[in-house]
């Protein structure tokens, strides 16, 4: 039911909420206009029954002294007469009637009183039409029910048909996005709010991005370039060097998540990871050698060689990431040839490198021990695994 409300015209919309506010309002009214005006008139219908009811005691006291049964029945029809009173009858002191017309039921409005002052005469009671009543309380909710139906028209009037004209204005606005060349004027003629934001639209001002806040940035990163992947896309089948990347992708995003590292895509012929500085986790440099470690040896294929240098900026979001590819460039270029892992000079004057890595120069041969028999049992695992144990081992990762 909501979906199929969503789909109805804004217009239509809008006109319906308006016209079930008033609908609520006119119902709350109405119950509440209802249960007053009854209990108005019954108290008013108590009132006139009682005074009409001792009005005919003292008719009827002169008669009922002479016992003038035809004077009693003549007064008694006066009162019959009238369409709320439907029954009447007028007792003797023994309680035996000697005057009655019309038909007694138990669910009309019954009133009685004594003739005299101790009711020694006799007694006369009368009957109201108690559905009468009920009638006049009917017609009353139906008359204020139309009025709640008319108001419901009216204010579903009163808001579809401006809305329609706002609906118009945004038709307008959303061409106008489509065809940014497009040249026209905001039709609405307000100076609100919609109609800054029309303007805005169909005038639009061209202005330059504010500056963002500078900030200072170190990290590490580390790319690894595919040496063969030209050589690769050329001599294999679409299918299997479709596979084949995809595979590569998969084991670096698990290396990734293995080292805390963040995988970006900087090089279609290659693939990068920045390892930030974090709390209660290896030092980036570390972390990077070893990733780089995994993906040489599991990107055979593709001839990976790894480069890691690390960059130190300070500027806007966009000065920072220019100098990230700006030492992509970099790396791509120092790992266009050769096997080991390239390093820049600030990795290779690092203090703890000795104690990680065998280095000759800025090439890395390979990892020390313990680290070294770490990384094989690491390699053998993710050696083992396909590309769908790869994507299902991410997405658990990603799950916890």
């Amino acid at each position: 039911m909501l979906k199929q409300l969503l789909r109805l015209p804004l217009t239509t919309k809008c006109g319906l909420i308006a016209a079930l506010i008033c609908a609520i309002a006119g119902l709350t009214l109405l119950v509440t206009s209802m249960t007053a005006s009854k209990q108005i008139l019954l108290e008013t219908t108590r009132l006139i029954g009682q005074q009409w009811t001792n009005q005919l005691a003292s008719q009827s006291q002169q008669s009922l002294l002479r016992n003038d049964r035809v004077s009693l029945q003549a007064i008694l029809q006066d009162y019959i007469n009238s369409p709320l009173i439907v029954y009447g009858s007028i007792s003797d002191a023994r309680g035996d009637a000697v005057a009655e017309a019309g038909i007694k039921r138990e669910e009309n409005l019954n009133y009685e009183a004594g003739v005299a002052a101790d009711g020694r005469l006799g007694r006369v009671q009368l009957s109201l039409n108690r559905e009468m009543i009920g009638n006049e309380i009917r017609d009353l909710g139906k008359t204020l029910l139309l009025l709640t139906i008319i108001l419901c028209a009216l204010s579903y009037a009163l808001v579809a048909v401006p809305t329609r004209s706002l609906e118009h204005y945004l038709r307008l606005a959303q061409a106008r996005l489509a065809q940014p060349l497009r040249d026209d004027k905001a039709p609405y003629p307000g100076e609100d709010s919609l109609g800054e934001l029309l303007q805005e639209i169909h005038n639009p001002h061209i202005r330059l991005m504010e500056v963002g806040e500078k900030r200072y940035r170190d990290y590490y990163m580390m790319h690894c370039h595919w040496q063969a992947y030209s050589d690769c896309r050329a001599q294999m089948a679409p299918d299997r060097f479709a596979l084949q990347r995809q595979l590569a992708y998969s084991r670096a995003e698990a290396i990734a998540r293995l080292y805390h590292g963040e995988l970006l895509i900087h090089r279609h012929n290659g693939i990068s990871m920045r390892f930030n500085t974090l709390q209660q986790c290896d030092h980036p440099l570390f972390r990077a050698l070893c990733a780089a470690d995994l993906m040489q040896k599991l990107d055979r294929g593709f001839k990976c060689r790894a480069g890691i240098t690390k960059v130190s900026i300070e500027g806007t979001m966009w000065v920072c990431q220019a100098a990230e590819c700006e030492a992509v460039e970099r790396l791509e270029r120092a790992t266009a040839e050769g096997a080991d892992t390239w390093l820049d000079h600030n990795c290779r004057n690092h203090e703890r490198l000795d104690a990680w890595a065998n280095c000759r120069g800025s090439q890395l041969s390979s990892m020390k021990p313990p680290y070294d028999e770490l990384l094989q049992r690491q390699y053998m695992q993710l050696k083992s695994l396909d590309l769908d144990s790869l994507q299902r081992h991410s997405s658990e990762s990603t799950a916890s």
